[in-house]
C-alpha cells in the first residue's frame, strides 16, 4: 500500500509533461514583462502629472501647499490611468491616514489633499478639435 501512494506521489506530476514547464515559463516571463510595463507606464503618468502641475502653477499663480500638490499630482497621474468621474478619492492615500495625520492639522492635510485632487480632473481644460 505504502508503495502504491509513492507511485502515485511521483508519478502522478511526472504525468503533466512538457506543457506543465511551458505553462511555468510562460507566466513567469509573462509576468515579469507585465510588471515591467505597468512600472513604465506608471512613471509616465507621473511624468506627465508632474508637466500638468506645473503648467497649472504656471497658469493659476499663488502659493500652493504640498499637499496641495500632491493631490493634484496623483489625481492627475489617476485620472490618466483609470479614467474616472471626477471625484476625489473616497478615502486619502497611506500617507495621509497614518499615525502621524491622526490630529487636527493631519485632517486639515487630508482635507488639503483631497481639494487639490479636484482640480486635476479637471485640467487641461478640454481641447475640441474643428474639422479636420
Amino acid at each position: 500500500m505504502r508503495w502504491g501512494l509513492l507511485l502515485l506521489a511521483v508519478g502522478l506530476p511526472a504525468q503533466t509533461g512538457c506543457l506543465l514547464s511551458r505553462n511555468v515559463a510562460h507566466n513567469l516571463a509573462n509576468e515579469a514583462a507585465q510588471q515591467w510595463d505597468e512600472r513604465k507606464l506608471s512613471r509616465q503618468l507621473r511624468a506627465d502629472a508632474r508637466n500638468a502641475w506645473e503648467g497649472y502653477c504656471s497658469q493659476a499663480g499663488g502659493f500652493f501647499t504640498d499637499e496641495f500638490a500632491h493631490g493634484f499630482r496623483d489625481g492627475y497621474a489617476d485620472l490618466l490611468e483609470f479614467g474616472g468621474d471626477g471625484c476625489p478619492p473616497a478615502v486619502p492615500p497611506l500617507r495621509y491616514r497614518r499615525r502621524d495625520y491622526l490630529t487636527p492639522d493631519g485632517h486639515a492635510a487630508s482635507a488639503i489633499f483631497t481639494t487639490g485632487s479636484r482640480p486635476a480632473r479637471t485640467w487641461p481644460p478640454p481641447v475640441v478639435a474643428g474639422p479636420t
